[in-house]
């Protein structure tokens, strides 16, 4: 009865009634892995849950998925074995399961044998097949698939020379592998685009100097269009984006940020607009790698353009200092002499203006009200619009997460607005475009019952999901979508 009328509260006080799925029923064994699909416009595709199922045999696990689609609905499930290998010396969890296509999925694992270095392995997951591929890791150079005996997998997993990240790309159907060094660094020398049958369609070459402080690491920082679009990275700060085509993986250009900003650090938050990059975020003063991001050192927001070419058409540094006009800041980004402005989401519009979204932090201490500036397509300071909430002691984030809508060119987040406790707080959703806040809901979702806890999750949408999980009894673990009123 207490559940019950805790929903029946959740929905006069802000959501219209929808469905529900009961994960506890949902299928056997115990739920150990879920994650969010997004489908090729970022947008929510659906959810996928994995389940133990107890042990076949001394070497293998049975598992079943469940995947639902994003009305809830359960569109398809299949039981499939895993090996455990030595559960003493051996560690094994989920790392990641993302949506390649509309039929396939990269699943993630994540190894820790004892006194070894972790490795990552990865299987493709066919969902009208229901078939699960064998695993595979990346392992010195290749792809090949791990060792099915226990002595054979030990013997290997010490004798590495460099390993792998698989990297989901569902905008091109295939996967990365970012190689990472095992042993020695500097043995991660490529970026590889495989397609889902493990065959190699190309590979990028970012470290060629032998040289320590000019090891390159290397970032997808957007991959939405025929160009895909790197950031390299060394302690010497010399930052690039190189951008490369997605079809063969030729170099269409390299763009190196000026020589006079060798000593700065930027945030990058990227998005292609009519065959133009955009790039904006926060930049820091840099003191060294360790203190590459510390919001002492945040010296303002930034924005460039760069063209299909690779030539700056648009560069622009607003220091904090420019701002005190319209908001009580210093020149160390000090706002109210007491906060900094710690960065939550950098929002692009299709006309090229930004919206950042900030919240007033003390670090070790306490955050308070969120700072929204908005920002026009010639980057000029168009307005600041303040979002008042309870200050939460504590470094815990407020905010949850963001979700674009493409038709609508709007941007909506969610924030959780602390009262008395986590068991008593608000649930926060604000929809902006780049105009300003055009709406603000803020709806209670406090349980009288501390065994109780509510989670909300991203959803289509006009939607949010709410998950609400007993601490104490796995038999009650549910999921409830609701229409945002």
């Amino acid at each position: 009865m207490k559940k019950l009328l805790l929903f029946l509260l959740l929905s006069i006080s802000g959501f219209i009634s929808a469905q529900m799925q009961d994960l506890a029923t949902l299928a056997s064994g115990k739920l150990v892995y879920s994650q969010i699909l997004l489908d090729t416009e970022d947008q929510v595709y659906g959810y996928i849950y994995f389940f133990n199922q107890e042990n076949i045999d001394e070497d293998h696990i049975q598992m079943e998925y469940v995947l639902l689609d994003k009305n809830l609905n359960r569109v398809a499930n299949h039981s499939f074995k895993m090996h455990q290998y030595n559960k003493m010396l051996v560690t094994r969890y989920f790392r990641d399961c993302s949506l390649i296509n509309n039929n396939q999925l990269l699943l993630r694992l994540s190894h820790q044998p004892m006194n070894a270095l972790p490795i990552e392995s990865f299987s493709i997951l066919s969902i009208k097949e229901k078939t699960i591929s064998p695993e595979f890791w990346y392992y010195n150079d290749a792809i090949e698939e791990i060792p099915k005996s226990y002595p054979e997998y030990e013997k290997k997993a010490f004798y590495f020379k460099n390993t792998g990240i698989a990297i989901p790309d569902k905008n091109h159907n295939g996967f990365y592998i970012k190689e990472q060094p095992y042993t020695k660094v500097g043995t991660n020398k490529f970026l590889k685009f495989y397609d889902l049958k493990n065959q190699l369609q190309w590979s990028y070459e970012y470290n060629t100097s032998t040289k320590n402080k000019e090891q390159n690491t290397i970032y997808i920082n957007n991959n939405k269009s025929e160009t895909i679009y790197l950031l390299e990275s060394n302690s010497l700060k010399k930052d690039k984006i190189v951008a490369i085509n997605s079809q063969n993986g030729k170099i269409e250009f390299r763009y190196t940020f000026d020589n006079n900003l060798t000593k700065i650090y930027h945030d990058f938050n990227s998005k292609v607009i009519n065959n133009q990059f955009i790039i904006t975020g926060n930049y820091y003063k840099y003191e060294g790698y360790t203190d590459s991001y510390n919001l002492n050192m945040s010296l303002g927001f930034y924005r460039i353009i760069i063209d299909k070419n690779g030539n700056k058409i648009n560069e622009k540094y607003i220091p904090w200092e420019d701002l005190n006009e319209q908001i009580n800041i210093n020149k160390n980004g000090k706002v109210d002499k007491k906060y900094f402005l710690r960065p939550n989401g950098f929002y692009i519009f299709e006309d090229g203006s930004v919206c950042f979204l900030t919240d007033k932090y003390q670090p070790n201490s306490s955050s308070s009200d969120f700072v929204l500036f908005f920002m026009d397509p010639d980057f000029k300071l168009k307005k600041i619009e303040t979002i008042a909430k309870e200050p939460f002691k504590g470094t815990q984030y407020n905010y949850l997460f963001s979700q674009f809508s493409k038709e609508k060119n709007e941007y909506t987040f969610f924030y959780k607005n602390y009262i008395t406790s986590n068991k008593e707080w608000v649930l926060g959703v604000v929809t902006l475009n780049k105009e300003g806040i055009i709406k603000e809901d803020k709806i209670p979702m406090s349980s009288k019952d501390e065994k109780f806890t509510i989670l909300p999750i991203p959803a289509k949408e006009g939607y949010i999901l709410l998950r609400e999980y007993n601490e104490n009894d796995e038999k009650y673990n549910q999921l409830r979508l609701e229409k945002l009123n």
